[in-house]
């Protein structure tokens, strides 16, 4: 993996990050929305906390790729 390609990575993880936040946060807001019942906010919360949680797994993938690359740069010579 060239660095290049480590720096989308992290750009590209930032952004899963950020949307896998955002999703909760909006869920949160449903929660606190007096405009719906009970039932009604903590279903629609539940369903897009559970969206927004699925890239979790994509986000743990690409970390571990990325850890895997910077180990392998690492083990390179110093003026290479």
């Amino acid at each position: 993996m060239s660095l290049q390609k480590l720096a989308r990575e992290l750009d590209e993880t930032a952004r899963q990050t950020a949307a896998m936040v955002e999703g909760i946060s909006d869920a949160l807001e449903v929660l606190a929305d007096k405009s719906l019942n009970c039932e009604q906010a903590k279903r629609k919360a539940v369903t897009m906390i559970v969206n927004a949680l699925q890239g979790q797994d994509r986000i743990e993938q690409r970390c571990q790729n990325m850890a895997l690359a910077v180990r392998q740069f690492a083990l390179l010579p110093p003026t290479a």
